[in-house]
């Protein structure tokens, strides 16, 4: 793929990330408490709670590809850095959108819990 057409892949991959993401957001600022504070899927129901979670982890994967697409392009410069950078900004989102997807099966747990909080 040339450099135009992987600039315009990243550009069409980060708006579609901005959409869902904004689209997630408004979800969940509008959404009514379905469930006690201490579950937590709060304030979803475990099985909007996935739902939404999946959401976020496919938002956070097209960014990911936004990133790794736009650095592809050239558009970030070629240096050390901006390859070092791409790389690890797109890797480090990526592992956070399969991540997201992951917690989107805990809905049903207690919060906090060994399962949920990791501090305690």
């Amino acid at each position: 793929m040339q450099s135009h057409q992987m600039a315009r892949a990243g550009g069409w991959a980060a708006l579609i990330a901005g959409v869902l993401g904004a689209a997630a957001a408004v979800v969940l600022i509008f959404v009514p408490a379905a469930v006690p504070e201490d579950v937590f899927s709060y304030p979803m129901t475990p099985e909007w709670h996935l739902v939404v979670q999946t959401a976020f982890g496919l938002h956070h994967l097209v960014a990911a590809f936004a990133l790794w697409a736009l650095w592809r392009s050239g558009l970030a410069g070629r240096t050390r850095l901006a390859a070092v950078s791409g790389i690890a900004s797109a890797a480090i989102l990526g592992l956070f959108g399969v991540w997201e997807i992951v917690v989107g099966a805990f809905g049903n747990e207690p919060y906090p819990s060994p399962t949920t909080d990791v501090h305690r």
